[in-house]
């Protein structure tokens, strides 16, 4: 089974931890990620973006990087 993290979720990721035994795919889009960094404006939500996006990374969360125009 596959699952779409949108942007609220994702930054809910590092409160959370998956049980070892989770078997699906989780994946979210460039949008997320592009929305991220746009919202880098201090010091402090770079740190919090960038662990989220580690996480993002450590979690292996496929990432489509083609725009929804592009898959239509």
């Amino acid at each position: 089974m596959k699952f779409y993290l949108d942007t609220n979720i994702v930054r809910e990721i590092l409160k959370h931890s998956l049980p070892k035994d989770f078997d699906y795919e989780l994946f979210t889009s460039e949008l997320v990620i592009g929305e991220l960094i746009s919202g880098i404006v201090s010091e402090d939500k770079y740190i919090k973006r960038k662990n989220i996006l580690r996480k993002i990374i450590e979690r292996n969360i496929s990432i489509i990087w083609e725009s929804p125009r592009t898959l239509l």
